[in-house]
């Protein structure tokens, strides 16, 4: 799923369910085997990057069902309820899984786009989602330092010939790529992240944008905000905090500098769009 729609989505559940109104905000994180998050005492529901684009819709709203019953849990029950019957019971009511974790036959997990093998015969002794920097030519396998000291190598897994392009060819291959431009990413400091992209048969189109100094956990709009809250005497914490406006409810989510007349920029909930206002709607900020 693209993650301009699934932030779309969780934004609409998690006004649907009242958490906008209450202060919840959402984020974005790199988790690679965790799909969703909800910390109950920073009001944030978080998903993965890299599982939301690698799974379809039904997966990912599942996924943001059963993070804001973690929510609902902690609200109704003022308790941390974890995975337990009450839990369960509010999954139930509101459509989510009443499931502690997905496995591979629900969610698409991405495959660990590099192996440690043996550099002579190719055996494979360990996989992994990152490409590990330590030196392996002075290390060996356990009982066996005779045949792998000084012959262990990483290597990319999964180096088939790509004859045509499918869905499922496309992930490994994105992950491949992505894999393999990490450790150039960690020197200069960048962060990626894959945007739009086009495929048929024979071509692939891949999008992918550049990021410098963005907070961890932040999105570009979140950490924008954050930059020039100051100059309209608001914090942090007025990120995402609803306003209303026309007999409307809109996201505080960011602002527009040169525009003295519309200043405010405010994000639909329902629709995902961003609208510009006045600077009276902060006189409704937090009143729903």
């Amino acid at each position: 799923m693209k993650l301009a729609d699934a932030q779309t989505l969780l934004l609409e559940k998690m006004a649907e369910h009242g958490l906008v109104d209450l202060g919840w905000k959402m984020n974005w994180d790199d988790a690679k085997k965790r799909f969703g998050y909800c910390s109950v005492g920073k009001k944030v529901i978080s998903l993965s990057r890299t599982l939301t684009e690698a799974n379809p819709e039904s997966e990912v709203l599942d996924t943001i069902l059963h993070e804001i019953a973690h929510a609902l849990a902690s609200l109704e029950h003022d308790a941390d309820c974890g995975h337990d019957e009450r839990w369960k019971a509010i999954c139930r009511r509101i459509g989510a899984r009443p499931e502690a974790s997905y496995g591979e036959d629900e969610v698409v997990m991405p495959e660990a786009p590099w192996v440690l093998a043996h550099a002579e015969t190719g055996e494979v002794f360990a996989s992994y989602l990152r490409k590990p920097d330590k030196d392996f030519t002075k290390l060996w396998i356990r009982g066996r330092k005779e045949e792998t000291l000084g012959k262990l190598v990483i290597r990319a897994a999964g180096l088939a010939r790509i004859e045509s392009f499918s869905r499922p060819v496309l992930e490994q291959f994105s992950a491949e790529i992505m894999a393999a431009i990490e450790p150039v990413l960690a020197e200069r400091g960048v962060t990626v992240e894959r945007t739009k992209g086009s495929f048929n048969d024979y071509e692939y189109n891949l999008s992918l944008r550049f990021r410098t100094g963005l907070p961890e956990g932040k999105t570009p709009d979140q950490a924008d905000f954050e930059k020039h809250a100051f100059i309209f005497g608001l914090s942090e914490e007025d990120f995402h905090k609803p306003f209303r406006s026309h007999g409307k409810t809109y996201l505080l989510c960011g602002f527009k500098l040169k525009n003295h007349t519309y200043p405010i920029i405010g994000l639909c909930p329902r629709t995902g769009r961003k609208f510009k206002f006045e600077m009276d709607v902060l006189d409704s900020l937090g009143r729903t």
